[in-house]
């Protein structure tokens, strides 16, 4: 039995019926859409230092911390994800 995304199948017609739930629910993907650009073109971006120089194992907290930022489309617009973690 394969999990896969929350579902659970036991062969390859057993989610047949999504596409349905789907339609029924009005669940339908963005298409066309562009990615938000930063308005006034501004100084170009500064890249940092690679100090971790992918050595991800540390000895204790505090010391590596890393971050990340993403775009996410909803109806309502634009949301910004923002990802920080400790590495320990």
């Amino acid at each position: 039995m394969e999990r896969s995304w929350g579902l659970r199948s036991t062969n390859s017609h057993s989610t047949e019926g999504l596409s349905e739930g789907w339609r029924k629910a009005e669940v339908r993907g963005e298409q066309g859409y562009k990615v938000p650009r930063a308005v006034g073109g501004g100084p170009p971006s500064l890249v940092a230092p690679n100090r971790l120089n992918r050595q991800f194992m540390v000895d204790g907290p505090d010391k590596a911390w890393v971050t990340d930022i993403t775009y996410i489309r909803t109806r309502q617009g634009w949301l910004y994800l923002a990802v920080v973690m400790d590495l320990y």
